[in-house]
C-alpha cells in the first residue's frame, strides 16, 4: 500500500487524501468500489466506506463527508485514458475552479456558450444535496472534451458548499465569466446576454 496515513480528528489533509484516492483507484478492485458511489450519499454506497472512511474525523460535518464520497467517486469514475496522477504541470496548469473548466470548454470550442452557462448556473442554485446529485453529470461532460478539473479546489469547495454557496457560486461564475473577456469584445457579450 502506500505511506499515507488516513487522518484524524481535525488535522485533515485534503490534499493527502486526494494523493491516495488517486493511488487506491490503480487498484481495480477499489476503483470499482468507488465507482459504485458516483451520484450516491455515503448511506447508499457503503462499498465506499473501507476507502473513504479512515481519512474523516470520528463525526465529520455532513457536508465534509458528502465532499470526500462524491469527490473519491468521481476521480474513480474518470475515462480511463485520462491521468489519474497530475504531472507538475498540470497541477500549475489546471483552471482555478469549476466555472475556469467550463470556460476552457467554450473557449477551446468543446462546449456550447449556451449548454456551460445553462449547466454551471445549475450547479450554483444547488442545495448539497442537489449540487453532488448533479456534478457527475456536468463533472462526465467535461472530462468527455479533455477539459481538466481541479480536484484540489473542488473538494475544497464542496466541503464549504453547506456554509458559503453563494461566495463559491460567486467564483465560479466570476471565473468562468472573466475568461471571456480576454476572447471576446463587449459588443458580442452584449447581445450574447440580456442585461435587464
Amino acid at each position: 500500500m502506500t505511506a499515507l496515513q488516513p487522518v484524524h480528528e481535525n488535522s485533515r489533509d485534503d490534499n493527502q487524501f486526494l494523493t491516495y484516492i488517486r493511488h487506491a483507484i490503480r487498484d481495480p478492485g477499489a476503483r470499482a468500489a468507488l465507482r459504485r458511489g458516483v451520484g450516491r450519499t455515503p448511506e447508499e454506497a457503503p462499498q465506499m466506506h473501507i476507502v473513504v472512511a479512515p481519512w474523516l474525523p470520528d463525526r465529520p460535518r455532513p457536508a465534509l463527508e458528502r465532499a470526500y464520497y462524491t469527490v473519491a467517486a468521481l476521480l474513480a469514475n474518470q475515462p480511463r485514458g485520462q491521468t489519474d496522477t497530475p504531472t507538475d504541470d498540470e497541477m500549475f496548469d489546471a483552471p482555478a475552479n469549476l466555472g475556469a473548466s467550463f470556460a476552457e470548454a467554450v473557449r477551446t470550442g468543446v462546449m456550447r456558450e449556451e449548454t456551460s452557462t445553462a449547466r454551471l448556473h445549475l450547479l450554483c442554485r444547488q442545495s448539497v444535496d442537489g449540487v453532488h446529485r448533479q456534478l457527475p453529470r456536468a463533472i462526465a461532460q467535461l472530462q468527455a472534451a479533455g477539459i481538466r478539473i481541479s480536484w484540489e479546489q473542488l473538494l475544497k469547495d464542496l466541503i464549504g458548499w453547506d456554509r458559503y454557496r453563494d461566495k463559491i457560486a460567486k467564483r465560479w461564475l466570476q471565473s468562468y465569466y472573466r475568461n471571456f473577456r480576454a476572447t471576446r469584445n463587449f459588443d458580442e457579450v452584449s447581445t450574447a446576454h440580456s442585461f435587464e
